[in-house]
């Protein structure tokens, strides 16, 4: 067995509610009320509801439910509808390490799935999210596979595969089959994060989830996946580069979990300090006193965000929650920005496109010097009588240097619950969230709640 299998899987064996740090548990608790304030915004996207009438026409046994229904489908296709709703309106949760950024979030979806199935607890699903976590966290820092082409989706295939197995008691021999079966069929192209985005970014992570729990259940029916899935002839390692796995865990220390960043907007996390700053600003213009935009940012985010052609026109919603200058100019115009600001009628909005040829996109070495740590971003508005009004935000709300409150987190989800059932069911929601970890309580206590709620 490979050493990055057997750490891998030492991991997933090891790790124990008990032994988790309060921290750790209650981040991890923060996480899966984000997840559901995010899945409960998008309720009503239409990709969101195309993807639930799929998964409604699958039924087996065991099953797992699809959020805010009283409908039951497969955990694979449960994992990956429920998880469209989580991705969808770009409001999911993001960590940024040595190899790249993403989304881990994608994967809890598709863990409730299965702890559902499996009628585990609440503790059993902490325990597989923290595994998880770790899993994906540790890779984007071992290895930067989106230089090589290859996409986050594959760091939510590893990392659900582990925590899923945990989930389904699998032993060291099953897991190891596990880990190759999630590797070799689900490498992902990083296309879907380039030119004009399509469905396919709000679907990739959940499909990566679905994928993950499907060869954990393969593993579990005594499946077995090609052998030398790491270092064999044509091995991950011949892809990537060989690398070694960079932190292990002992006691009860802070778990990656805790390192990830919460968003406030529904935005690409490369525009959020740009957007924060540009809403700072707002109460101080008139959208018909603006001359000139200036947006001073980092590399990273220059070449995310503002880089291309798509980005300053965009067609889809996909695009424009991407686009620099689309999430700046609808913030100065009008001082929020909501899911419905990336609605089809408000992508050729004649305002914003001319606030949006008013502004400039420039990298500032000193904001680049200082990512990832940082994700900083400086917007400077001349007005037409010569005023200059200037925000600068260093660490947007929600990063691990700025998080946001646990009351903030909450009304994110009352926020998004309210238009759909009120805020009394959102507070209820929550209350079964923080409490999922209590003796006796099981995992499916979350689909339960979601179903009241709607049903």
């Amino acid at each position: 067995m490979n050493l990055i299998t057997k750490q891998l899987i030492e991991l997933a064996q090891n790790t124990r509610y008990e032994r988790l740090g309060a921290e750790t548990v209650h981040e991890c608790k923060r996480r899966i009320i984000d997840s559901i304030a995010c899945a409960m915004a998008s309720f009503n996207h239409p990709l969101s509801i195309s993807m639930r009438t799929l998964a409604s026409s699958y039924r087996g046994a065991p099953d797992a439910a699809l959020w805010g229904t009283g409908v039951r489908t497969t955990p694979e296709m449960a994992a990956f509808a429920n998880g469209v709703m989580v991705r969808v309106g770009e409001n999911s949760d993001t960590f940024i390490g040595k190899g790249g950024g993403g989304h881990p979030s994608d994967m809890i979806a598709g863990l409730i799935a299965v702890a559902e199935a499996a009628q585990a607890s609440g503790q059993a699903l902490i325990e597989a999210i923290v595994i998880a976590y770790d899993v994906y966290c540790g890779l984007m820092d071992a290895v930067d596979l989106a230089a090589k082409g290859w996409d986050q989706a594959f760091h939510v295939t590893l990392g659900t595969v582990l925590g899923a197995s945990r989930l389904l008691g699998l032993d060291e021999s099953q897991m190891e089959q596990a880990i190759s079966l999630a590797i070799c069929p689900n490498m992902a192209l990083r296309q879907t994060r380039h030119g004009e985005l399509s469905h396919w970014k709000g679907c990739a992570g959940a499909n990566a989830a679905r994928n993950a729990v499907f060869a954990a259940t393969l593993a579990q029916r005594g499946v077995i996946g090609p052998s030398g899935i790491f270092d064999g002839k044509q091995g991950l390692w011949s892809v990537t580069g060989q690398f070694e796995w960079p932190v292990l865990y002992h006691g009860d220390s802070l778990r990656m979990v805790a390192r990830t960043s919460i968003k406030p907007l529904p935005v690409c996390y490369h525009t959020q300090s740009a957007a924060l700053a540009a809403l700072k600003l707002f109460p101080k213009l008139a959208k018909d006193t603006i001359s000139q935009v200036h947006v001073h940012t980092y590399r990273t985010a220059l070449e995310m965000a503002a880089d291309g052609a798509h980005q300053w026109a965009p067609q889809t919603s996909e695009s424009a929650d991407h686009s620099l200058p689309f999430v700046v100019a609808t913030a100065l115009l009008h001082g929020a920005i909501a899911p419905s600001s990336f609605q089809a009628d408000r992508l050729a909005c004649p305002d914003v496109r001319k606030v949006m040829s008013t502004i400039q996109v420039s990298e500032d070495p000193a904001l680049s010097s200082l990512w990832p740590k940082s994700a900083a971003a400086r917007v400077t508005v001349e007005t037409r009588n010569g005023v200059q009004l200037s925000e600068e935000i260093l660490y947007p709300k929600g990063h691990v240097n700025n998080p946001m409150s646990d009351d903030e987190v909450a009304t994110k989800l009352y926020e998004g619950v309210s238009a759909l059932a009120g805020q009394d069911k959102g507070k209820k929601i929550v209350t079964t969230l923080w409490g999922i970890d209590q003796n006796g309580v099981l995992a499916s206590a979350i689909g339960q709640v979601l179903a009241q709620t709607f049903g």
